[in-house]
């Protein structure tokens, strides 16, 4: 027997062995109708050596069986072809009578041979599909046999040709059987294999679907449903004084990175920052991803609070390390909520519901807690959920609440308005009028900056609209535009699509930009949006100039229309000479350049004089009017209409 062959049926002998133990009473039963029937055609003394070798040739598997279950050791080359030969020769003995049947004149005992080796055929094929070495050896010492028959039923009927050739035709279907039932067990094993990988394609896609529901199909990490899972295994394995800590970890400045490099960058940055946590949490602990930007992880046998806090110091750190983007180090902040449970079973943040809105709550105080990024929850932290103040931004930029007040810019020889800046206040339903500094960082860390800019934008055009159709000149009006609005697609369609709405109020709009823009991530888009924008007939002003980053250079790089003076140099005239002397070179470049030059923050009438020597002709501060609302600015400029029209007219402030 090739090598091959062998090796397959060294792998199938044990099967066969079992299988031809469990059917061997079945077996006997049927040879013992065989050799009756053989009775009946008056083979009575040739029954007994086909009787005792079938009990010879069953008893020698049982025995073999018996001992390869003795050893537990799969057969070898020798076991095997012994096992093979003991297999060939029973099912030749046991198929042997019909030989006899054949041997003889009577054509009803003739077909009954016949018809007991197709049986015999279909049964081996069906009960040794999954063996087929076994399988094609005995249906090949069956075929062997209906050789064997044909030649005895044609010898033992009458000597005439015709009735030789009659005999060819069953001899011919018999072939054509044999043949039909070694392809139908091929095309059963093929249709077995096929349909069991159907099956398991379909076991696949379950557990793909499974898999799916469980993971974070972005960064890998568990979904918020299988986190909790996992939690609450945490929760109920605890040994009795383990504790469970849970860090919900919300990233600060993602949204930016989103709209001024893509979403494809957004998403690296996720992918990378999961991949960290991951590592964090280990084998022991649990990492997900609850959404946007937020992840959670849980660990179990945590000492005391301490240690939870090292947790909470590592993860910030995996958090705030820089991720690269296109030879671009992208750099985030992170806030992260902390909450244990207690030394107890029961109580003290026993549930996931309740650990995890422990987690939530301490998160959103290290957010609203400028001097802390990592709070742990110590009970006594007010049930305050995020989405009510996201809502109140919305409903505030909604509604007006969130709208521009305006401060005067005035002519420092006569007082006169000479135009005004548009600076934000939220009138709170429950709190009064708010200044920025107590919502603008709330704006910025729930991703609502396109929103107020375009807000901004909308108000301020509709006011200067309103004013002039009321027949005032408001003067050239600021507005401060942020890096999202000029670093993103979505944000420079939302400006333009405000400044497409109020086309009578662009030549009295002055877009104001801070110099910190442009060592923003995207500082050559904000340059090509400044060019387009000015290209569009719009006014640029660089605001805080002096003190801030290269100044000179971006005179150099772009065309600007105004520049205001930084309330820092303002502020030291009459103090302090260097003051007076860079004052007076700003004065000097700016008007070289072409460019008109306003001084912020004055305050006194001291540096109001000093300006007016130097040669500053406009000026803005407390000294000429804080921030008043769009009817307090009606009021002014009606009043200073009536003023007649001369120099030196003192200035009018409200």
């Amino acid at each position: 027997m090739p090598s091959r062959l062998l090796s397959s049926a060294r792998f199938e002998a044990a099967a066969a062995l079992r299988l031809g133990h469990e059917r061997r009473a079945m077996r006997l039963v049927m040879m013992a109708l065989l050799l009756a029937i053989c009775a009946l055609a008056g083979y009575r003394l040739a029954l007994l050596p086909f009787a005792a070798a079938v009990l010879l040739l069953e008893a020698g598997p049982v025995l073999m069986h018996r001992w390869l279950k003795a050893v537990q050791a799969p057969s070898g080359p020798p076991e095997t072809r012994l096992i093979l030969l003991c297999v060939t020769l029973r099912v030749t003995v046991t198929c042997g009578p019909v030989l006899l049947l054949a041997a003889q004149p009577s054509v009803p005992f003739m077909l009954t041979g016949a018809i007991w080796l197709c049986g015999s055929f279909t049964a081996i094929a069906n009960a040794f599909i999954s063996m087929p070495v076994f399988n094609r050896v005995q249906l090949s010492a069956l075929v062997a046999l209906a050789a064997a028959m044909f030649a005895l039923i044609a010898l033992a009927a009458p000597q005439q040709v015709e009735a030789v050739w009659h005999w060819a035709v069953p001899a011919l279907v018999m072939a054509l059987f044999c043949r039909h039932t070694m392809m139908g067990t091929l095309l059963r094993k093929q249709g077995q294999r096929v349909s069991s990988e159907e099956e398991e394609a379909v076991q696949a896609r379950l557990r793909a679907l499974e898999m799916k529901a469980r993971l974070d199909p972005l960064t890998g990490l568990l979904s918020r449903p299988a986190f909790d899972e996992e939690l609450q295994a945490l929760l109920s394995n605890r040994a009795t004084g383990e504790r469970i800590a849970v860090l919900l970890i919300d990233l600060d400045g993602f949204k930016p990175i989103n709209d001024t490099y893509s979403h494809e960058a957004g998403d690296r940055v996720l992918v990378e920052i999961g991949r960290r946590l991951s590592a964090l949490a280990g084998e022991d602990g649990v990492a997900g991803r609850l959404g946007g930007d937020e992840f959670m992880l849980a660990f179990s046998g945590i000492a005391s609070e301490a240690t939870a806090l090292r947790l909470a110091q590592y993860a910030m750190k995996e958090a705030c390390a820089p991720v690269s983007w296109g030879g671009t180090a992208l750099r985030l902040g992170a806030s992260i909520g902390v909450a244990l449970t207690g030394s107890g079973q029961a109580g003290d943040l026993a549930t996931v519901a309740a650990l995890c809105a422990a987690a939530d709550q301490a998160m959103y105080r290290a957010k609203a807690d400028p001097e802390r990024s990592i709070v742990v929850h110590d009970g006594r932290l007010q049930d305050r959920a995020r989405a009510p103040e996201r809502a109140a931004l919305e409903e505030g930029l909604r509604s007006g609440a969130i709208r521009p007040f305006y401060q005067p810019k005035v002519r420092l020889d006569s007082g006169r308005l000479h135009g005004l800046e548009a600076l934000v206040r939220w009138q709170h339903p429950e709190r009064g009028l708010l200044p920025p500094s107590a919502f603008l960082g709330a704006i910025e860390e729930r991703g609502l900056q396109g929103e107020f800019m375009a807000a901004m934008a909308r108000a301020v055009l509709a006011d200067i609209s309103a004013l002039l159709a009321e027949g005032l000149d408001p003067g050239q009006v600021s507005l401060n535009v942020t890096e999202i609005a000029l670093a993103t697609h979505s944000g420079m369609a939302d400006l333009r699509a405000a400044l497409r709405a109020h086309p009578q109020a662009l030549p009295h709009l002055t877009l104001e930009i801070t110099e910190d823009v442009f060592i923003a991530r995207s500082g050559h888009l904000i340059l090509d949006s400044i060019e387009a924008l000015r290209r569009e007939g719009l006014r640029i002003s660089l605001d805080d100039f002096g003190t801030g980053y290269a100044s000179l250079e971006h005179l150099r790089r772009i065309e600007f229309d105004e520049l205001k003076l930084d309330t820092a140099l303002v502020q030291d005239l009459g103090q302090h000479h260097a003051a007076e002397v860079l004052v007076n070179a700003v004065m000097s470049i700016a008007y070289g350049l072409g460019i008109d030059v306003i001084a912020e923050g004055v305050e006194t009438e001291q540096q109001h004089a000093m300006l007016l020597a130097l040669g500053c002709r406009y000026a803005q501060g407390y000294r000429f009017g804080k921030a008043i609302d769009l009817q307090s600015l009606r009021v002014r400029m009606e009043a200073e209409r009536a003023l007649p029209d001369a120099p030196g007219v003192a200035e009018l402030r409200l």
